[in-house]
C-alpha cells in the first residue's frame, strides 16, 4: 500500500515528538477549505486552512497539528488526520 504525503507527514512528526496539538475537526469546509478544530488541551477551538483535498478531514476525524498565531490570533496549521494505530498515547 502506498503511503500518502500526509500519512508520511503525520508518521514523521509523531516519530520526532514534534507534534503539538492534537484533537478533533469541529467543522470542515471542503470547498473553501477551511475549518476549526478542538484541541485535546485548552477551551478554545482553533481555525485552520488547508489546500489538501477535503475528503480526508470531516466532522469528527482526529487530527494532529501545530499552533502558531496567524491573521485571526492562535491557528492550527498543518492539520493532518491521525489513522487509529498512530494516535498518541
Amino acid at each position: 500500500m502506498t503511503e500518502t504525503a500526509e500519512e508520511r507527514l503525520v508518521a514523521e512528526r509523531l516519530t520526532a515528538e514534534i507534534v503539538v496539538g492534537t484533537g478533533t475537526v469541529k467543522r470542515f469546509d471542503p470547498v473553501r477549505g477551511d475549518g476549526l478544530v478542538s484541541p485535546d488541551e485548552g477551551d478554545d477551538d482553533l481555525v485552520f486552512h488547508t489546500e489538501a483535498p477535503g475528503g480526508a478531514l470531516a466532522p469528527g476525524v482526529r487530527v494532529a497539528f501545530a499552533v502558531d498565531t496567524g491573521a485571526r490570533g492562535l491557528e492550527a496549521f498543518d492539520v493532518v488526520p491521525i489513522r487509529p494505530a498512530q494516535q498518541p498515547v
